[in-house]
């Protein structure tokens, strides 16, 4: 190889220079973006715990072993237990099914599971750590990851909902007793209130059915997920809700609540939020106008935490309850429509207590006996009677008792 000259070996240099110039500022470039990314991440991640955490279903991670990589606030409300005391032990669902029945029904659904390589939704009824077992809408699916199975489980708490079922149902069947006896155009009407009462319950379940299927990520969450910086402006628009309702995140990111849902809810948002900034977390309700109507919700707001432990902003979860709201409703003129109906009817009607004392009495009874409605609950049913209907009076005791 022939020997380079001094200029020849300067220009070689020189462009070998230039070579490894090029090279250091790609690497520059490529390390400035994977920090970029590593730090993306970061915040995905610390958001999407920031969420888990404020939501109020008890969401949990497992695999196959039983180890739970997630057991977020809400399912240690629900159970009584923590994650460690959940990973301590041998088998969590003995501690949650402690009947043998119950437990194996509970890893046969595992089971069907892991078969159909799809998603389970089921209503059952756990024990918690401390004190009655607690009715639950659960949820299972099945995550691959690689060829490790795990396991992404939704518990929903209906204990309220079920009190509210057997509240209607013990409503109805006392409106059918005292129907039943009277006339046909009550009986009528008793019919109208049973279909009201199917289609509330029908309405009622498809709710609970739809509550308890929403997703495990916050994309496909039907609720209506946010965050607002220190300023309560959005930042972040998730879940399915604003989608379904046409409402796309880039109308509302950088507005404050007023500015997208109303004033007043702008109002009562604002207040309420000044309290989360300062590290408190709330749940409250409030509504606005959706196309004439109004929509009613239950807003959960939780401090959203930068990496220093310094609250910077909110994330908040937001679920429509206008449908509860309005079975309510129905439900009051219902009620309404009924005692109506008793207080205009032609027969007079009471009844009484286990100690034959009138606690209750329509409006044609009190003509009947010339009394103010007043005056006559709380006296003992023997004012119906005239002292030579004693025998009958001694007849009636009898059928009471």
């Amino acid at each position: 190889m022939a020997r380079l000259s001094p200029q020849e070996e300067i220009e070689f240099l020189k462009r070998e220079n230039y070579h490894l110039a090029a090279q250091l500022t790609r690497l520059k470039e490529e390390a400035r973006t994977h920090l970029e990314r590593e730090q993306d991440l970061e915040d995905r991640t610390r958001l999407l715990g920031a969420v888990i955490d404020a939501a109020t279903d008890g969401i949990i991670f497992s695999d196959e072993s039983g180890y739970f990589f997630l057991f977020n606030p809400a399912m240690e409300r629900l159970t009584g237990y923590t994650a460690a005391e959940a990973n301590a032990c041998h088998d969590f669902n003995q501690l949650l099914y402690p009947r043998p029945q119950e437990c194996l029904a509970a890893m046969a659904r595992l089971r069907e599971v892991i078969e159909r390589g799809d998603s389970m939704s089921v209503e059952t009824v756990i024990q918690p750590k401390h004190g009655p077992p607690r009715p639950v809408w659960v949820s299972t699916a099945l995550i691959t990851v690689g060829e490790r199975r795990h396991f992404l489980s939704l518990f929903h708490d209906i204990g309220e909902q079920k009190k509210a079922e057997t509240e209607l149902r013990r409503h109805r069947n006392h409106l059918e007793e005292l129907v039943n006896e009277r006339t046909i155009e009550l009986s009528r009407t008793n019919v109208r209130l049973q279909k009201e009462m199917e289609e509330r319950q029908r309405a009622e379940s498809g709710r609970l059915e739809s509550e308890g299927r929403f997703a495990s990520l916050v994309e496909s969450m039907e609720d209506f997920i946010f965050t607002l910086g220190p300023d309560l402006r959005f930042t972040g628009i998730f879940g399915r809700w604003a989608k379904k309702e046409g409402l796309a995140a880039s109308d509302m990111l950088g507005k404050t609540v007023g500015e997208v849902f109303g004033a007043p809810a702008g109002a009562l948002a604002e207040g309420v939020s000044q309290s989360v900034l300062h590290g408190e977390a709330i749940i409250y309700e409030w509504h606005f106008e959706r196309h004439g109507a109004p929509r009613y919700f239950q807003t959960s707001l939780s401090p959203l935490r930068g990496l220093d432990g310094k609250v910077s902003g909110i994330v908040g979860v937001a679920r429509d309850i206008t449908l509860r709201r309005r079975t309510e409703a129905t439900l009051i003129q219902s009620e309404a429509r009924t005692r109506a109906l008793i207080e205009t009817m032609n027969d007079g009607l009471f009844i009484l207590t286990r100690a034959h004392v009138l606690s209750y009495a329509n409006q044609p009874l009190c003509d009947m006996l010339g009394y103010p409605k007043e005056e006559i609950i709380g006296r003992p049913f023997q004012v119906l009677f005239c002292p030579e209907d004693q025998g009958a009076l001694d007849l009636l005791k009898q059928e009471c008792r």
